[in-house]
């Protein structure tokens, strides 16, 4: 797979992890934070992460056992799962992935940091923000008196206390 492939391939499974969320339901629930719903959206995307990896790297980065590793970042990179919050540290998961698929030599420096740059990390952004809109934040709406996949932001403020205002 050339370089432009995996920027292609990452931009694809952006997206379909994007369609994963209409097709959960937000869970009714009295919970206080993050909706519950948002765990069977993060276990699709565990479940479909190896299979991606497989496409996305040689046999030989395979076999050595990169895919576990990698995969750790990335699914660290849309929220926790006990916790359903989502924050900057979440955010730094997915640029060490980016980063490590780039040591590996899936991704070049010279030919790829403009892709990433302006269609890579927006997607993710956008991602991240229909996440949050589904499954991490409050909807007060009088008509309906309904909460919408809740989901809290992370930590304690996060990097200079921007985890629960950049979505908004």
């Amino acid at each position: 797979m050339t370089c432009a492939q995996a920027v292609t391939a990452i931009l694809q499974f952006l997206d379909d992890a994007k369609g994963w969320i209409s097709a959960i339901p937000p869970v009714k629930q009295s919970q206080r934070f993050g909706n519950t719903a948002f765990r069977s959206w993060l276990q699709k995307l565990t479940q479909n992460t190896d299979a991606f990896h497989r496409q996305l790297l040689p046999e030989s980065i395979v076999t050595a056992g990169a895919t576990t590793e990698l995969a750790v970042y990335l699914h660290e990179s849309f929220g926790n799962s006990q916790r359903i919050d989502y924050g900057s540290g979440h955010e730094l998961n997915f640029v060490c992935w980016l980063t490590a698929l780039n040591k590996i030599g899936i991704l070049n420096r010279e030919t790829d940091h403009t892709a990433l740059g302006l269609s890579v990390i927006p997607k993710c952004v956008l991602l991240s923000r229909s996440l949050a809109r589904s499954f991490h934040r409050i909807s007060f709406s009088l008509v309906y008196q309904s909460l919408n996949h809740l989901l809290s932001a992370g930590g304690g403020g996060g990097v200079m206390a921007c985890d629960g205002m950049w979505w908004w």
